[in-house]
């Protein structure tokens, strides 16, 4: 049987690459109606300071005592935010779409798994089931 932190975290990371397909399956959508709308993927690292995860598992002390340990993970509130904001808002980006931004503005890999278009145009279609939406009409393009 599996631990329930362990469940947590496949279901956490299943949730993160579903957004990543999401997000390549809707830039190939977008560029197939012709559409110049940007979309990207930013990873701001675990949020501990935040509680967006629920409560925390872990003590603050013992969140110190593994700070080491867990520094890759851990992001920061301030530089996530400056992240996002300057990939909406700064001409350098305009052009910048389909990528993978990990706790910074430099894009980088996501996993292999993540590039597979069958997996995202099954996410993709699974969505629209589940939404109600009319597959033909899910996307609104703004000029």
């Amino acid at each position: 049987m599996l631990d329930p932190n362990e469940i947590g975290r496949q279901r956490y990371a299943l949730s993160k690459l579903c957004n990543i397909l999401f997000t390549y399956e809707l830039d190939r959508k977008l560029k197939k109606a012709g559409s110049k709308v940007a979309v990207n993927a930013i990873n701001p690292g675990l949020m501990l300071t935040t509680n967006l995860g629920g409560p925390r598992r872990m003590t603050t002390e013992q969140i110190k005592a593994r700070e080491a340990e867990m520094s890759y993970w851990v992001g920061d509130v301030r530089k996530s935010a400056e992240t996002v904001y300057t990939v909406l808002s700064d001409a350098a980006y305009a052009d910048v779409s389909a990528k993978y931004f990990d706790r910074g503005t430099v894009t980088i890999p996501s996993s292999e798994l993540s590039y597979n278009e069958r997996l995202a145009a099954e996410l993709w279609d699974k969505s629209v089931q589940v939404t109600g939406l009319d597959k033909e009409n899910t996307l609104f393009i703004i000029s």
